[in-house]
């Protein structure tokens, strides 16, 4: 029986050594693949960095190429901004005058044709409305409205 003893306790303890020799083995596997993992951890990450220092290199240029195109482009708008108000002031004039012209002119005839009133009452509401004439037609067209339409 103590034979049969040490048999089973020389096996058990073989049995032992060599799972625990089998444990370690993977443990050091393991260790290993961690640290082969961190490593392409690290290389990625500093792949990553070097593209993300490029593209803020990218974003500062852009943001330099967008700024001066920006400052162009609003002297652009302020110039053509200016000439709008230019042309719309110069057809307010335009209109002015051949409003009161008109103006005058019907109320001379003291009549005016049914078609003529309606587009005169349009380049008045243009004049007065849209391009911001001031009130010194209001009596002529007041005087207009009360004139015979045929």
């Amino acid at each position: 029986m103590i034979e049969f003893l040490k048999i089973i306790g020389s096996a058990l303890i073989t049995a032992c050594a060599t799972l625990l020799g089998i444990y370690l083995k993977r443990k050091w596997e393991k260790q290993d693949r961690s640290d082969e993992d961190k490593k392409s951890v690290e290389d990625k990450i500093d792949g990553l960095s070097e593209k993300v220092n490029d593209l803020e290199k990218k974003i500062d240029s852009f943001s330099a190429a967008l700024s001066d195109y920006t400052t162009k482009n609003d002297q652009e708008v302020c110039d053509i901004d200016l000439k709008t108000r230019c042309v719309q002031a110069g057809l307010r004039e335009m209109l002015y005058d051949r409003i009161k012209f008109l103006c005058k002119k019907y109320i001379s005839e003291k009549k005016i044709r049914e078609e003529d009133y309606k587009s005169l009452n349009r380049m008045w509401q243009v004049y007065h409305t849209d391009l911001g004439g001031n009130g010194y037609l209001d009596g002529e067209m007041k005087e207009i409205e009360d004139i015979e339409k045929y």
